[in-house]
């Protein structure tokens, strides 16, 4: 599994943890299966996760790394009540892990070969 990235010149670890950890505790002080970490660029993983259910989690805290690594949270926070940041962050961030392969697979599929050119050009241009 890959344990480090970068995304917007961010280099990010990804930490498989126990359960228990105190890095499973969410910003509303709850244990969850895992977290993103924007001031250690970490996100942290639950021991337990596996199959389809790990890899809609990993694709959800790619979504909040995503939003830190872009600064997506200054768009949201600019966009959003004050009491709905966290909820919107969620919700952007569950888009990406409920839709996001979806998305990328018709895409592909539609563009054929050239997707490997065109895909990556036309993120870039969405995030600049």
């Amino acid at each position: 599994m890959l344990t480090r990235f970068i995304m917007n010149g961010y280099l990010w670890r990804v930490v498989t943890v126990p359960s228990n950890s105190h890095f499973l505790i969410s910003r509303d002080n709850v244990y969850t299966v895992a977290t993103t970490d924007p001031t250690t660029l970490c996100i942290y993983l639950s021991q337990d996760l596996e199959g389809n259910f790990k890899k809609r989690v990993i694709a959800h805290e790619m979504g909040h790394a995503c939003c830190f690594s872009y600064g997506l949270l200054d768009e949201i926070r600019s966009c959003c009540y004050p009491s709905k940041v966290i909820q919107m962050e969620e919700f952007i961030s569950n888009f990406v892990a409920d839709y996001g392969e979806e998305i990328f697979s018709l895409t592909y599929r539609i563009l054929g070969d050239s997707a490997l050119y065109r895909v990556p050009q036309f993120l870039e241009r969405l995030v600049s």
